[in-house]
């Protein structure tokens, strides 16, 4: 703390009036960039007219987040590495909830309402905004299997999820299967495309 009071020219009482400790500022810069991202998919998705359009103008947003905004991305992947324990936030209640409404695919789960002890806020609102982004890809999955433009045996909740795990694992390939791509003559940006392609190919409905 005494060095970033010193980076921004504030004193350490300063620093928390606002934040109660390192995790916590740590948490908030996580947080504005996470809400930068969803702000960017909801302004891409909002013209969308069907189901698929908006799984793939999501994904599309979310790698422009990652290219325009990549010092925030890094920070949003360390948060995610497990660095952090935020399993005290999920217990059993959660758990049977999420399975109750697995059958809707509608409601969404606010992590506020779960934290058993202290938890930092902005913490919260990070895995609130990461349930918003689960719900958005649930709904437009949804929405494809009653167009019927995705294929009806697919999940919506269990899709959505799938999809969010490739987006986010294509963007933190280890080096040595990069390597294996290039050896491929594939650059990430193909393997980007190529990822997208099969997303659309698994959960196109080739029914008719």
């Amino acid at each position: 703390m005494n060095d970033i009071a010193n980076d921004v020219e504030l004193n350490k009482a300063t620093l928390y009036l606002y934040f109660d400790n390192k995790e916590d500022l740590f948490f908030a810069t996580v947080l504005r960039g996470v809400q930068i991202m969803i702000s960017l998919i909801k302004e891409e998705i909002c013209n969308s007219k069907a189901g698929l359009e908006t799984i793939l103008k999501f994904i599309s947003a979310y790698n422009q987040f990652v290219l325009s905004y990549s010092d925030y991305y890094e920070i949003y992947t360390y948060f995610q590495s497990g660095r952090f324990d935020l399993g005290e936030i999920i217990n059993g209640s959660y758990i049977e909830e999420l399975n109750k409404n697995a059958r809707h695919y509608t409601t969404l789960i606010t992590w506020s309402s779960l934290c058993l002890d202290y938890v930092s806020p902005y913490a919260i609102d990070i895995l609130n905004i990461r349930s918003e982004l689960s719900k958005i890809l649930t709904n437009a999955i949804k929405d494809g299997i009653e167009e019927g433009s995705i294929h009806k045996n697919l999940n919506p909740i269990d899709t959505a999820v799938m999809i969010l795990l490739m987006v986010e694992g294509v963007q933190n390939i280890k080096p040595d299967f990069m390597k294996i791509l290039e050896t491929n003559g594939t650059n990430r940006e193909q393997f980007k495309d190529y990822l997208e392609k099969s997303i659309k190919d698994l959960i196109l409905n080739n029914e008719d």
